[in-house]
């Protein structure tokens, strides 16, 4: 209970001195080596989902990664955070979090972390604040900033329902299976008097090149004879 009400009050001490201010402005921050475990880098992830990033990397930035506020920015803007990540519990030095849908299309990633570290133990050393840090006099603490390499993720297109053509003549059968290749379903089967030749294909119920949700249902005409 104890270690869980110190974690609070560090998260809660990060949210306060992490507002942009014109102090924060002047560091910067130092980058860190940062290796995507999923999705990989330059991978491709489903369309319309929250991605879930797991990653790794070495250093101060994963010295006590609890103790930092995590952000994600996807193409320049803040996605997701700040927040502290969770532990996936399988690899015991990666963590995780979860960023919004994006859009169909390349994406450059960059992860960015805050950390809170001991003030008057710098200044009992005598050594220079790093490039990356700033004291904070309020709190004593050492805030510094890091940053990873830009990562890159490709979101897919989604699938959708194509139409196919199909042509007069054509068995239900393989009209059925031109569908289904199209990510479209087989819809309601009636039938219509034709020259066509019984029992075989007359027309779709929607025009061949018509685009629709995964999955939706075509209607299929077939010929009942003369």
């Amino acid at each position: 209970m104890l270690r869980l009400a110190r974690r609070a009050v560090t998260v809660a001490v990060l949210a306060a001195v992490c507002a942009p201010s014109a102090q924060a402005a002047a560091v910067t921050p130092v980058v860190s080596p940062v290796q995507l475990i999923h999705p990989a880098e330059g991978s491709t992830v489903p369309a319309g989902e929250p991605i879930t990033i797991e990653y790794t990397g070495g250093g101060e930035w994963f010295s006590n990664p609890q103790a930092g506020l995590h952000r994600v920015v996807v193409d320049g803007t803040v996605s997701a955070g700040p927040q502290t990540p969770s532990p996936p519990g399988h690899t015991p030095a990666s963590l995780t979090v979860t960023i919004p849908a994006l859009a169909p299309g390349p994406h450059t990633l960059q992860l960015q972390v805050t950390t809170m570290g001991d003030l008057a133990a710098w200044y009992e050393r005598h050594e220079p604040m790093p490039a990356n840090c700033r004291a904070d006099g309020q709190i004593i603490a050492l805030i510094c900033e890091y940053r990873s390499q830009d990562l890159t993720l490709t979101v897919a297109d989604p699938v959708r329902c194509t139409v196919p053509k199909v042509a007069k003549g054509t068995t239900l059968r393989v009209a059925t299976s031109r569908l289904r290749s199209a990510h479209c379903a087989l819809g309601t089967v009636s039938k219509v008097r034709s020259r066509v030749r019984r029992g075989r294909t007359v027309s779709l119920g929607a025009r061949a090149g018509r685009h629709y949700p995964s999955g939706h249902k075509v209607a299929v005409r077939i010929s009942r004879g003369r």
